[in-house]
């Protein structure tokens, strides 16, 4: 309630520019939601700029035209939300599988210096690459190993990812 007491505060006050440390942080779902559809009306119908700071990925990619990203207080980009969703978006697949892999397949999948992504079963494994004519040689290198894929897919990228690709999965 504290949180959106704050709010309703700073967007009643006469300013173009409205800076939020993180203003989602310990609210409801309905109340993330009902905070996140505010910031929007305010942004388009009041015409304020807004200075948002946040760890939530989908705000951002949802509310934000330009973003800076920092990874342990360094500058990491300056570009506009749908110009670094573009740059990632071709680059992610996801390869799903019949059965779980093992540590020592995965420790080697990891060696390969790309960034891969497992679910907690390990039946699916996410990739970002840079040329699409690695994701045929990773498969091939699963095949080799006896890995049973089921399904090979492009993923639309989230800004989620886009951060981390960008912070190096720190995320600092």
């Amino acid at each position: 309630m504290q949180q959106k007491i704050a709010i309703a505060m700073t967007l009643v006050s006469d300013t173009e520019i409205i800076l939020l440390d993180e203003p989602t942080l310990g609210l409801d779902v309905q109340s993330y939601m009902d905070i996140k559809n505010i910031l929007r009306n305010v942004a388009s119908d009041m015409n304020k700029t807004i200075l948002l700071s946040t760890h939530h990925m989908d705000l951002v990619q949802e509310l934000c035209n330009q973003v800076v990203i920092l990874n342990k207080g360094k500058l990491v980009s300056k570009d506009s939300v749908e110009n670094l969703l573009n740059m990632f978006k071709s680059m992610t697949y996801e390869i799903v599988l019949l059965s779980s892999i093992n540590e020592e397949l995965k420790d080697y999948l990891l060696s390969l210096n790309y960034a891969f992504y497992f679910t907690d079963d390990d039946k699916k494994i996410e990739i970002d690459i840079s040329d699409l004519n690695e994701i045929y040689s990773i498969i091939e290198k699963l095949k080799a190993r006896n890995v049973m894929i089921t399904e090979v897919k492009q993923k639309d990228v989230d800004f989620e990812r886009v951060y981390l690709n960008l912070t190096g999965g720190e995320g600092k």
